[in-house]
């Protein structure tokens, strides 16, 4: 029998993580010092860049201009990837209500909640209430793997939809047109390109 000492210094999780899996851990418990670090940076590079403007020095205003993309491209990846912790107090879902579904909060916890049979009408309510999440999904999605726009795969996304049972492909019908109904009523509705199943 082994002890349980024995058994946390053999077998911990922590001695078989890669460098990488460490990295990654360390972000995502110390995000409030990442966050703050982008800020300082973010700071720095825009006054490196006022006092290359006073200066008359390009030099100083590349390094501030560097320090302003690399600090922004590096932030948004750490948030692509998941990598940074966020609040559950801040609600990124905004609680609303429509025909078949709504989406509320609970405490600090997200609630869809589907009150329809009708798999369309379903869809339709999933698609309308969590359009603007769906959407951001969708764009990371894109970004992280280089996946081509749904338009470049209509071959090969026909023969994908004759294998998916009916009720689920009319769900999804519902989840699409949800989705467009939603990017129907914003003011910046050019935002968003339409979306197609």
């Amino acid at each position: 029998m082994i002890s349980t000492q024995e058994y946390l210094e053999q077998f911990s999780p922590s001695q078989n993580i890669s460098r990488l899996e460490k990295v990654a851990e360390w972000i995502h418990n110390h995000s409030l010092l990442v966050k703050i670090t982008r800020i300082a940076l973010s700071a720095l590079g825009t006054i490196a860049l006022g006092c290359a403007f006073a200066w008359g020095s390009v030099f100083i205003g590349a390094i501030g201009i560097t320090a302003i993309i690399v600090t922004e491209i590096a932030y948004r990846k750490l948030g692509t990837f998941g990598l940074l912790k966020n609040s559950m107090s801040h609600h990124i879902y905004k609680p609303a209500q429509c025909e078949g579904g709504r989406l509320f909060y609970q405490g600090d916890i997200p609630i869809l909640s589907i009150e329809s049979d009708d798999p369309y009408k379903a869809g339709k309510a999933q698609g309308y209430l969590t359009a603007p999440q769906a959407l951001k999904l969708a764009r990371r999605a894109r970004e992280m793997s280089g996946m081509p726009e749904p338009h470049q795969v209509q071959n090969v996304l026909a023969e994908i939809k004759q294998q998916i049972p009916q009720q689920y492909l009319t769900e999804m019908q519902g989840m699409v047109d949800g989705i467009n109904n939603w990017i129907n009523e914003q003011w910046w509705w050019g935002r968003y390109p339409k979306v197609s199943f």
